[in-house]
């Protein structure tokens, strides 16, 4: 299926998209994030880095005109750091 998946028409809708390497592992994760995307399902990126996620999502973004907010995560990363949270007011003096 990624092999037989046609990137000529992406590359091409995106400056320097020529200079993408479409290895068979970048291939499967563009082609499964597509359908992903075109399914309307959420998708977790995980894997080493280096192996095309972010670049991926942006070759996405910009090939169907879409802006791109990237968080990246690691293993100490919580929810508050997507949504926010509340902070403590340690000063009595700001509220009276």
């Amino acid at each position: 299926i990624y092999e037989k998946f046609d990137t000529t028409a992406t590359a091409a809708a995106i400056p320097d998209g020529s200079k993408i390497v479409w290895t068979p592992s970048f291939r499967r994760i563009y082609y499964l994030l597509e359908r992903c995307l075109e399914s309307g399902e959420p998708a977790l990126l995980v894997g080493e880095t280096g192996i095309g996620k972010t670049t991926a999502c942006q070759l996405l973004a910009a090939s169907r005109g879409q802006r791109l907010h990237i968080l990246n995560c690691n293993q100490h990363t919580e929810t508050s750091d997507f949504l926010g949270g509340y902070r403590p007011n340690r000063s009595r003096r700001a509220i009276a």
